[in-house]
């Protein structure tokens, strides 16, 4: 798998891609992209995979990582001993509104979500979307705003 190593800036980035790993990446500071949103992925087809691993997601305008798989996309995302901190909005956030796929599965480990405006991490998936199913390791989750983890649907 390719390797994603960068400082995005105000640009963010946004991922559509079949199988993507970061690692020891830098996404800070973004204010123009989806939303201000460090890592947006959204992922059009089934079994896209998205490992962020050894970053920093900070200081973004909006959430810091952003996952919206779009008609029967399918998002699996890892993040793994990173820091997800500072951010406007969410931590990580994992949307299913208007998702058909099978589901949608995101691991936390060893990794920390904190001081984020809104909260840490959240799932919204209403009837009739697709599921998402969220995991927690190892990981602490201090001091974001509103609440630590949050579930609709």
């Amino acid at each position: 798998m390719p390797e994603l190593a960068a400082d995005v800036g105000v640009a963010g980035a946004m991922l559509a891609a079949a199988a993507v790993t970061g690692s020891s990446a830098l996404f800070a500071g973004s204010v123009q992209s989806v939303a201000g949103t460090g890592i947006t992925f959204a992922p059009p087809n089934p079994g896209a995979r998205l490992i962020v691993r050894n970053s920093i997601i900070s200081n973004n305008v909006g959430a810091g990582i952003f996952v919206q798989p779009t008609g029967a996309g399918t998002a699996d995302l890892v993040i793994d001993s990173s820091q997800v901190a500072l951010n406007g909005g969410l931590g990580v956030s994992v949307n299913t509104a208007g998702n058909t796929g099978t589901g949608n599965r995101v691991e936390i480990r060893n990794s920390q979500i904190s001081l984020n405006a809104v909260g840490g991490v959240a799932a919204n998936a209403q009837t009739g979307n697709a599921k998402a199913t969220i995991s927690i390791i190892g990981s602490t989750l201090a001091f974001n705003t509103n609440f630590g983890v949050q579930a609709n649907g």
